[in-house]
């Protein structure tokens, strides 16, 4: 009968949305979208009372700070997700490694940027914009997201994303007037990620029972730059190419 040729095609369909990767899926494409939205309203509110020069001197500050992200990252976040899916004990001896690493490397590429910021002939308000860079750089180095995604819990990471991006686009509207200081969006991300990410970095170390900061374990790091490589390689000539 044809109704149960209807049953049976939708019999698929059904068994999917009901399984956990059918969940994270919905879940996450919901989240996702209405952060999104959320984020609308802040930039276009921030964006006007900014200016468009402000804003560009903004997203080319990010933009180079994304890249060198890239490029000191190594591409580890792969190869960590696939350490933590086949054996999860094992992994945790790198999350200190990784860590550390990556705090590291976020210090000198830092401090090498202080030093073109500094040298770099520029007005002071762009000079005040590239300088709080450097902190927006630091987070994006000790990115946590990777943890969300060896745990399978994406929607979660999308439910986070919407709280960041609703306090993000609150303190826009709220504080954000016609004329603002070129780089306030800067520290206002800023401060909201660094925010998210100092309480989600202690609970992955409470949860784990582990100490992040470890220079001891810092020569494990060497077991994902080799593992890393190629994803760092296709990173790197994407981010060159585009």
């Amino acid at each position: 009968p044809a109704s149960d040729s209807g049953k049976a095609v939708g019999n698929p369909l059904q068994r999917f949305f009901r399984s956990k990767l059918g969940r994270n899926f919905t879940g996450t494409l919901f989240w996702h979208g209405l952060a999104r939205l959320v984020q609308i309203f802040g930039i276009a509110h921030a964006s006007k009372c900014l200016g468009p020069a402000a804003v560009g001197d903004s997203g080319t500050v990010m933009y180079v700070a994304t890249c060198l992200q890239q490029l000191f990252g190594l591409g580890f976040e792969i190869a960590l997700v696939r350490h933590f899916t086949r054996n999860r004990e094992s992994a945790l001896e790198l999350l200190p490694a990784v860590f550390t690493f990556r705090l590291l490397s976020a210090i000198v590429g830092g401090i090498l940027w202080l030093a073109i910021a500094a040298l770099w002939s520029m007005p002071p308000d762009t000079r005040w914009v590239w300088l709080w860079g450097i902190p927006n750089f630091l987070f994006l180095m000790l990115d946590y997201n990777w943890v969300f995604q060896a745990e399978e819990r994406m929607p979660a990471l999308t439910r986070l994303q919407l709280w960041i991006t609703g306090l993000t686009s609150a303190i826009y509207l709220l504080a954000f007037r016609p004329g603002q200081t070129p780089g306030s969006d800067l520290i206002v991300g800023f401060g909201v990620n660094f925010l998210f990410g100092f309480i989600l970095w202690r609970d992955i170390r409470h949860r784990y029972k582990i100490r992040l900061w470890n220079p001891s374990k810092l020569a494990r790091a060497l077991v994902l730059v080799k593992e890393g490589r190629p994803m760092w390689l296709y990173n790197v000539a994407y981010w060159i190419h585009h």
